[in-house]
């Protein structure tokens, strides 16, 4: 049995700190006997952030200051160093894969000084192993939300100036993730 997450590495996104959490709908509920992808506490958890490396998050952020040429954890206050705020929305679970058991779709966002990305990840679980990366959804325009419907993947990005939020359809082709391009749309989002 196993159980999948999906990473996005993004640039540029100009998700605002205090955004909402990124899943949509029941599908972030967790059941009180949690199996496989839905036992994983994914707010309390060490990352692997490019750039920066192992991050333990807490609670669902965790920020630090690391060397801007090396990347390496630093003290506060420290020569040459960046602050870096990491924030992971809670999952989204959908069986990727068509196994019969849940994956769970991951969003970290990573807030430096020098701009802001974001990453949507499937991660595999498999009973007594710890979550593996199943694959990837590219990277580019940022994520605001990831919502799913039967086993196709939603992923609204960032909206530009007026308004438009760019909205992709993602599902797993046995090995990798593949965009439904002609399902790919322009919508437009009430302004707050």
């Amino acid at each position: 049995m196993r159980t999948a997450v999906l990473v996005l590495a993004l640039a540029g996104c100009t998700r605002p700190l205090t955004a909402a959490p990124s899943t949509l709908g029941d599908h972030a509920t967790q059941p009180a006997t949690a199996r496989g992808a839905r036992a994983v506490d994914w707010l309390n958890r060490t990352y692997a952030v490019e750039g920066v490396g192992d991050v333990a998050v807490s609670a669902g952020s965790a920020e630090l200051a690391v060397d801007r040429a090396t990347h390496a954890p630093v003290p506060d206050g420290a020569a040459n160093a960046e602050r870096v705020e990491i924030v992971v929305d809670p999952p989204v679970f959908v069986d990727v894969d068509g196994n019969g058991q849940d994956e769970a779709l991951v969003t970290v966002h990573v807030h430096r000084d020098l701009g802001r990305t974001a990453t949507l990840t499937a991660y595999a679980v498999t009973a007594g192993a710890p979550p593996t990366v199943l694959g990837t959804i590219r990277g580019d325009g940022g994520v605001d939300r990831v919502r799913v419907t039967g086993r196709a993947i939603f992923v609204e990005r960032v909206a530009d100036p007026d308004g438009r939020v760019p909205v992709e359809r993602w599902q797993w082709a046995g090995t990798d993730f593949v965009e439904d391009e002609a399902a790919r749309v322009l919508a437009l989002r009430p302004l707050d």
